[in-house]
């Protein structure tokens, strides 16, 4: 591997990382990637945020 190549990879490895890094500090601070819309929602059945399934049932 020649040094351009390792330079984009280590780049693009630091990107993922803080995707990754962000996705999780969102859903330990409850964001929601869906925003919530259910009505809109594909995967409605399969919600795992236990707040939108309660306002589903009332």
């Amino acid at each position: 591997m020649n040094v351009p190549t390792l330079i984009v990879a280590l780049i693009l490895a630091a990107i993922v990382a803080l995707i990754i890094r962000k996705m999780i500090k969102d859903k330990k601070n409850g964001v929601h990637s869906c925003g919530g819309n259910c009505g809109a929602c594909g995967a409605c059945k399969g919600c795992s945020f236990p707040e939108i399934q309660r306002d589903k049932k009332t």
